[in-house]
């Protein structure tokens, strides 16, 4: 799945319906955060992340892949 309009920088865990979403501002934006989800990824959970998890999840996706 891949949403090409989603406006925050985020992976996407297919397997637990979950997608981690790293927001650089930080409050208040993270508040739109539940609604976004909802309208992009339906069903799916949102979790907010630091830019290096973030960094990471998208690494381990690369290694696995190859």
């Amino acid at each position: 799945m891949s949403v090409s309009n989603f406006r925050w920088d985020h992976w996407i865990d297919e397997e637990n319906k979950e997608v981690w979403v790293y927001i650089p501002g930080g409050y208040p934006a993270t508040m739109g955060l539940p609604l976004a989800i909802q309208r992009a990824f339906p069903g799916y959970k949102g979790t907010i992340c630091s830019n290096s998890l973030l960094q990471k999840l998208k690494g381990n996706e690369q290694e696995k892949s190859n």
